[in-house]
Order: structure tokens, then C-alpha cells, then sequence
């Protein structure tokens, strides 16, 4: 009797091993599925429901780390494609065949010489490389050289930078787009040794707790801009834009050019109605009351940029933001609209941080100057802010979960890494 106790305890235990083999097994199955729409391995399961903001499933740049980098861009004459989209091409096995893989070295000595990228799911530590892109030039239909691009981005959130680079970066003149970081990291010091403009404010800190750093990051930006124009540089716009937003360039001077630059413009997407504010520290105040354009993409015009630049410069910005004890867009709004008088402009095509992206209608994607990706922790009932929802994307969630990739080959469909 205790002999068939024995044996069945036996048989019950090689059973329950047979079992959890089983499950291992279709999990390491699973785990080796391949991405729907670019045929490369999937290396890492992705939850889309709750994507780790500006860190997952991002392009992430390797930059060349000898002395004299060869170029990156590949000069491309081709209009934007400004249809509201057609079914992708077929993908070849030839093109999408993962190369052997290999953890990326975040000093980014890659052999061939070139910017490579890696379809990641995974934080940037994690990253595995499975194939090479090269940023390609796009040379646009329109004449964007009198806008000055400032992007402000941080020394913790690398990859945000590499997408933007990969993508609408690629349609902008070096000469004309800065970055304003925290510190120099290895990516920072690639993109410079490339010609880009990197302002470092190291004395500001990392933090977007508290509105010091953010206005003393700010101010350092507006500081770059007043040297350009001090330089010699003739730039009718400022266009802000923070590192985890995309900027359709095209879009953008279409809507510039039915505006004066010579008049006060103070371009975005507002917030919400007029809100009082302190006064006081301002006896020059025309208005006790402001409305701001979120502070993610904004554009102000060079008589604004006049009008205000004794409140902005590096130094003077963070004390302004100590009068108004608010961050950075809301400060510069109330200098903009309550100091000086002037009304914001609202255009509806430039994204607000604080709408929700998936619910904007499929065929307004299309439409879109700017957007960006989820990133408001408890925002809106705790739902993160999510992707742009697009029509029939190029690459699918879990590898394009900013969706900057898809939109960038709606927009320009000819470029190689699109095909």
C-alpha cells in the first residue's frame, strides 16, 4: 500500500515537470516571435498597456567614436508625402534578415563607420542590435532656413534624443537646431563631434520637480538663440520643442508663413482659459491674468523674442520664474501675455502634452504639425498619455511604440529604412 503511494507521489511529481517544461518552453516560443511588420526578431516581450515612457522599444543611436566621423545623412530630393497614407510596400527577407546579435556598446564604436539603430524593446541597457540604419537627409519643398529649432532634452533620457535624430532631426540643417541637455554623455558627444549644437547647463540639475531646473534650462536655451542672432544669424522664429516630441518641419513653416514675424506671435496649443496670477513683481504688467501654450512645442516670433529678452536670458529667466514661482512655459506666458499684453495664438495642429493622442480620430493623425508620446504618470485617471493612433503603420507597437518611425515613412515614404 505504501509502495502505490510511493509510485503515484513519483508519477505526480514527473507529471508536474513535464508540465512546467511545457509552459517553458511556449513561453521561450513566445518570447522568439518575430515583429509583424518588419520581419526582425523580437527579443523582448513588450507590454503595450503600460509603456515605460522615452525608454521603450526606441531607436537608439550608435555613434562612431573615431576622431573624424564620416558623414551621417544621405542627401535624398523628395517631397513629403502629404496624403493621409497608403498600404506600406512588402518588406523583403533580404532587408529585414537580423544581423548576428550582439549587446550594444553604449560608447557606440560601430565598424562600419555609420549611425547604427536597434529595434528595442527593452531599456537601453538591455538593447540587443539587430540591424543598421543610416539617417537619411530629407530636403524639403519649403524654406525652413529663418527657423532657429531648440530642443531641450536630459542626460537620463538618451534614446528620446536618437529618435529625434533619426527622424524629423534628418530635415533640419545642422546650423539651425541646438539641444540643450543637463550634461555631455557619449550620445551628446557623438552628435557634436558631428557638428550639432549640445548647450550644457550643468548647474541646472535633472529634475522637472521643481521649477529652478527647468527655467534654468530654459534659460540657457533662449541664451543660445540671442547668440545666434548676436552671431549674425537672421532667424524670424523660435520654435521650441521638448525631446519627446515630433515636429512635422514642412507642416510647421506652411503654418508660419500666414504669420508676421516682425509682429508679437506667441504660437502653440493653449491649455486652458485666462488664469490670474501675482502681479506684483511686475509694476509693468498690462494684464493680472495670462493664458500659455503648453511648453512642450511652442513658437515665438522675433519681435516676441525682442520684446522679451531681458526676462529671458540665462541668467534672467530662472529669477523671473522666482517672481511668477511657476515653471518655465507658464512663466514665459505670463511675461508674453500678462507683462507685455500680447494675445497667444492657438493652433489646433500643434499637440498638447495634456490631450489624451489616442483620442484623436485616425484620419486627423495625418494633419498633425506636432505630437508626442505617453509620459504623464496619473494623468487623466492614471492612463499614460499613449502614441499617435495611426492609420495602417508602418512598424508595429512594440517596435515603434513613440510611433515617430511610421509617421516619419507616411510623411516620407521614399527613404531606404521605410521600404
Amino acid at each position: 500500500m505504501v509502495y502505490g503511494i510511493n509510485m503515484s507521489r513519483r508519477y505526480l511529481v514527473v507529471a508536474s515537470s513535464v508540465v512546467i517544461l511545457i509552459v517553458v518552453v511556449l513561453a521561450l516560443s513566445y518570447q522568439k516571435d518575430t515583429l509583424s511588420s518588419t520581419g526582425l526578431s523580437r527579443l523582448h516581450k513588450y507590454d503595450p498597456t503600460h509603456p515605460r515612457p522615452g525608454t521603450t522599444g526606441i531607436i537608439s543611436l550608435i555613434a562612431n567614436g573615431s576622431s573624424s566621423p564620416p558623414p551621417v545623412s544621405i542627401y535624398h530630393t523628395q517631397t513629403p508625402s502629404d496624403t493621409t497614407h497608403s498600404t506600406p510596400p512588402a518588406v523583403s527577407k533580404a532587408s529585414t534578415q537580423a544581423t548576428s546579435v550582439s549587446l550594444i556598446n553604449p560608447k557606440g564604436l560601430a565598424e562600419d563607420g555609420f549611425i547604427e539603430y536597434s529595434l528595442g524593446v527593452s531599456p537601453l541597457s538591455d538593447m540587443k542590435l539587430v540591424g543598421h540604419r543610416v539617417p537619411e537627409k530629407i530636403l524639403i519643398p519649403v524654406d525652413i532656413s529663418d527657423i532657429y529649432f531648440s530642443v531641450k532634452t536630459a542626460s537620463i533620457y538618451p534614446d528620446r534624443l536618437n529618435t529625434v535624430m533619426l527622424t524629423w532631426a534628418q530635415t533640419v540643417s545642422i546650423e539651425q537646431i541646438s539641444f540643450t541637455t543637463d550634461k555631455a554623455t557619449n550620445w551628446t558627444d557623438a552628435f557634436a563631434a558631428r557638428g550639432y549644437k549640445i548647450n550644457l547647463a550643468p548647474h541646472c540639475g535633472l529634475g522637472h520637480e521643481h521649477y529652478f531646473s527647468l527655467c534654468c534650462k530654459s534659460g540657457v536655451e533662449y541664451d543660445h538663440f540671442y547668440k545666434s542672432i548676436e552671431s549674425g544669424k537672421n532667424y524670424n522664429w523660435l520654435c521650441h520643442i521638448d525631446d519627446d516630441q515630433y515636429y512635422n518641419v514642412w507642416k510647421l513653416k506652411r503654418m508660419l508663413i500666414k504669420y508676421d514675424p516682425n509682429k508679437p506671435w506667441y504660437i502653440g496649443k493653449s491649455h486652458h482659459g485666462f488664469t490670474s496670477y501675482n502681479s506684483f513683481p511686475f509694476p509693468e504688467a498690462k494684464r493680472h491674468d495670462y493664458k500659455f501654450n503648453t511648453g512642450n512645442v511652442y513658437c515665438l516670433s522675433k519681435q516676441t523674442m525682442k520684446e522679451i529678452e531681458k526676462y529671458l536670458r540665462a541668467k534672467n529667466f530662472p529669477k523671473s520664474c522666482d517672481k511668477t514661482r511657476q515653471p518655465d512655459d507658464v512663466t514665459i506666458a505670463i511675461i508674453i501675455v500678462g507683462v507685455l499684453g500680447h494675445t497667444p495664438t492657438e493652433e489646433k495642429q500643434m499637440w498638447s502634452h495634456l490631450e489624451l493622442l489616442d483620442q484623436l480620430p485616425k484620419e486627423e493623425s495625418m494633419k498633425m504639425i506636432s505630437f508626442g508620446y505617453g509620459h504623464l504618470e496619473g494623468a487623466y485617471h492614471g492612463r499614460w498619455n499613449t502614441s499617435l493612433n495611426l492609420p495602417n503603420p508602418r512598424f508595429s507597437y512594440n517596435a515603434d511604440p513613440t510611433r515617430f518611425l511610421s509617421y516619419h515613412c507616411m510623411v516620407y515614404p521614399k527613404l531606404k529604412w521605410c521600404q
